[in-house]
């Protein structure tokens, strides 16, 4: 008994016959995405489409592939169209596979497939992406579609932001001036400028209470740390009971600045508040003028 009958009959005896891949060039496929309507079909969901185009010569088989895809919104597995089914892989990582009535793509026909996403569509990138499909009995290798299309938005979208729906909310504002600006950033609970300034040079010393030794190093960026009793041009760091943990008082006056906490959370908050108040430019200058402010921020 020859090799090649026992191969025959195996394959027969099994009910699997040999197929060879159509010749077929995933690359001339081409896919358009359309967003077709927000809270559809249900509240807060998308309703959306690709269809995709045989641009070449050959047909595309109705089965034996998938189409890989990514999306940064996940995806329902069940299409509205119901010619194809679409899984979530990982990461933003999709399949889409065809179903018993995607039937054959001849050269010239288009097929669409409408796909629900779980967020409303406001801009092109919320689209699908990264399109390739992979032949069934070759697993390991991906072939890149054609040209990705995306089609244009209905202004009747609700939710969708366009740019002239930004223009339109952005056209009445107007820079605040900058003497009007807050100098703490992030904005504190209480923040009031009292005129004057504080100099900060390097005869400037501290004076902080023991429970805060460990955020002396925040302040070396000021000047070197010298343990001062509390005098004129002073930096002083004080512990006050009944503020929250990380709660602080910042006060600068022409003549000292104080920080009041009750933890050293507080006081390193205080310190940071302090730093946004010197200006740029003051690394290249001997003395700082440091504004007089009363803070509250917790």
């Amino acid at each position: 008994m020859s090799r090649y009958f026992l191969i025959t009959m195996l394959l027969a005896c099994t009910g699997i016959t040999a197929m060879a891949r159509p010749n077929f060039n995933p690359h001339d496929l081409s896919v358009a995405w359309q967003a077709i309507k927000n809270d559809s079909p249900k509240r807060g969901q998308s309703l959306n489409a690709i269809t995709i185009t045989n641009n070449g010569k050959s047909t595309l088989p109705a089965g034996g592939w998938k189409i890989y895809f990514n999306s940064a919104r996940m995806v329902e597995p069940v299409t509205p169209s119901g010619n194809a089914t679409i899984a979530f892989l990982n990461g933003d990582l999709f399949s889409l596979t065809p179903s018993a009535s995607f039937g054959e793509l001849k050269p010239g026909q288009s097929v669409r497939i409408e796909f629900v996403d779980d967020d409303l569509v406001v801009n092109i990138t919320d689209g699908p992406e990264g399109f390739y499909l992979v032949w069934d009995d070759q697993p390991e290798k991906g072939y890149n579609l054609g040209a990705f299309i995306v089609e244009p938005f209905s202004p009747s979208y609700p939710g969708l932001v366009t740019p002239a729906v930004i223009y339109d909310q952005n056209k009445n504002i107007t820079d605040i001036p900058e003497e009007q600006l807050t100098r703490v950033f992030p904005t504190p609970v209480s923040y009031k400028e009292t005129g004057g300034y504080f100099s900060y040079s390097s005869n400037t010393k501290i004076n902080a209470d023991p429970r805060f030794e460990s955020e002396l190093d925040n302040l070396r960026h000021f000047t070197e740390v010298v343990k001062s009793k509390s005098s004129p041009n002073t930096i002083s760091l004080k512990c006050q009971e009944g503020l929250g943990a990380e709660a602080y008082e910042l006060s600068v006056t022409p003549g000292n600045i104080i920080i009041n906490a009750s933890t050293p959370a507080g006081a390193f908050y205080a310190i940071q508040s302090l730093k946004t108040l010197i200006p740029p430019s003051a690394h290249s200058q001997k003395e700082i003028q440091i504004p007089c402010v009363e803070i509250k921020d917790e």
